[in-house]
């Protein structure tokens, strides 16, 4: 068990050095120091995003930020050397859930304070443009040293990286984009569960918000407006050469052959634990 004492002294120091490494740094122009680039998995919310990011951590094929590691999202790769001493290798992960929530120090996380250095929070999609130049040099620099330190790539689930994929292929022109994707009326019906399970108003978008939250009547309008609008922004950003779209109901109801798309997509072998593929069978997704 780590003690919410020794978190707080460890963040206290990661601040301290990130202040150190941002001045040494300067603002030199970023550049790309190793063979890997940034695998980001996206989609409208609900539909299988957690399940398939936690079976690909799963095949130790990629580094990721697990939920200790965000905790030092000041200096990810730092968060990622105190994870490898705290945490076990014998730690697993297994595929529940709430909400895209994972509980467990080593489960995979979304981050969002990661993103948030470099990105506007709670504003609707607009090609969502970085902060600032000294951003772009910021956001390589942290995602290069953390493929660096692991000699993995990084894989990343935040969906509202979604509506950033133009910026993010600026900075990463190299980069994957898994697109994940489910029916629509399941979509639906589980993105309004949601809302009633954590009380959001009924004319308030959860998640992923790329337009105004208040401007389709409905509730059910302004759900189905909110897919449609993720969809219509990934397949007009993304860049086709790059992007792999993969379905929930497939990767239910055969992840080998999922894995298999994906394996030839990213040009790498991917093989996930026994144990893993027994509790897909038995889980309802994300």
């Amino acid at each position: 068990m780590i003690k919410a004492a020794t978190l707080f002294l460890l963040r206290s120091l990661i601040k301290y050095v990130v202040k150190v490494q941002n001045v040494i740094r300067g603002t030199k122009s970023p550049e790309n120091t190793t063979q890997f680039a940034p695998v980001f998995i996206i989609g409208a919310p609900r539909t299988g995003s957690t399940l398939l990011y936690q079976l690909l951590c799963s095949t130790k094929t990629f580094c990721y930020i697990n939920n200790l590691t965000c905790m030092f999202y000041e200096n990810i790769t730092m968060g990622m050397k105190i994870s490898s001493k705290v945490l076990t290798k014998n730690d697993k992960i297994h595929l529940r859930s709430d909400l895209g929530r994972t509980n467990g120090w080593y489960s995979p996380s979304e981050c969002g304070k990661l993103w948030y250095r470099w990105f506007t929070k709670n504003k609707p999609y607009t090609g969502q443009p970085l902060n600032s130049e000294k951003s772009k040099i910021e956001m390589a620099q942290e995602l290069h040293a953390a493929m660096h330190y692991s000699k993995k790539p990084l894989l990343i689930k935040n969906l509202n990286n979604s509506l950033r994929i133009k910026t993010l292929q600026k900075v990463f022109p190299t980069a994957k984009f898994i697109w994940i994707k489910r029916n629509h009326p399941d979509t639906i019906q589980s993105i309004i569960q949601a809302k009633r399970k954590l009380g959001v108003p009924q004319k308030v978008t959860w998640s992923v918000s790329p337009n105004n939250e208040e401007a389709f009547g409905s509730e059910l309008a302004q759900v189905k407006n909110q897919i449609s609008s993720i969809e219509h922004i990934i397949e007009t950003d993304a860049e086709k050469q790059n992007l792999c779209i993969c379905t929930y109901e497939n990767l239910v109801a055969n992840p080998k052959t999922t894995l298999a798309t994906l394996s030839e997509f990213l040009g790498m072998e991917l093989n996930i634990p026994s144990q893993i593929e027994s509790e897909i069978s038995r889980t309802k997704g994300s």
